[in-house]
């Protein structure tokens, strides 16, 4: 039986992932305990704690709340710009041929052999994906914007 040489390449790199991984630890904890040897503590009493709201500027906690949001949605974003993307150009190649095109349906509806979107559709279709999300960051950042001055200013809640 002849042996697969990338099966093993990829076993090596796994183990070694693996040590990697499970010792990355190591340097983490001796420095907590060097830290506590040094102001002659117990290990137990070193404890974290919460981060309070006026260490972070309300900026910078905005720009971490849109990338998260922008982060996220993502995927989302990028499945239904791709399945926007597919009904799309289903649409476009029937109407410039006039007959419906089953080769280029989408999803499901067409067979499993037909043309493949090419690296600029890709392309097009990540941009897609990308320009979505950070849209859906954008509204999301608008309306908290919004609920802070409505909060803020009762008055103008109108």
């Amino acid at each position: 039986m002849k042996r697969n040489h990338l099966g093993s390449t990829h076993r090596i790199a796994a183990v070694t992932l693996l040590v990697l991984s499970t010792t990355m630890a190591f340097p983490f904890g001796t420095a907590a305990r060097l830290y506590a040897q040094q102001l002659n503590l117990d290990e137990s009493e070193i404890v974290a704690e919460p981060y309070r709201p006026e260490e972070f500027p309300r900026p910078l906690l905005d720009a971490r709340r849109f990338t998260i949001i922008a982060g996220g949605a993502f995927p989302v974003t990028m499945f239904f710009g791709g399945l926007f993307y597919e009904f799309a150009r289903f649409g476009y190649y029937s109407a410039q041929s006039g007959e419906i095109r089953g080769d280029y349906a989408p999803l499901f509806f067409g067979p499993t052999t037909g043309p493949r979107f090419d690296q600029d559709e890709q392309r097009n279709v990540l941009m897609v994906g990308v320009s979505l999300s950070l849209l859906v960051a954008l509204l999301d950042f608008t309306l908290g914007r919004i609920e802070a001055h409505r909060t803020e200013n009762p008055s103008s809640a109108q």
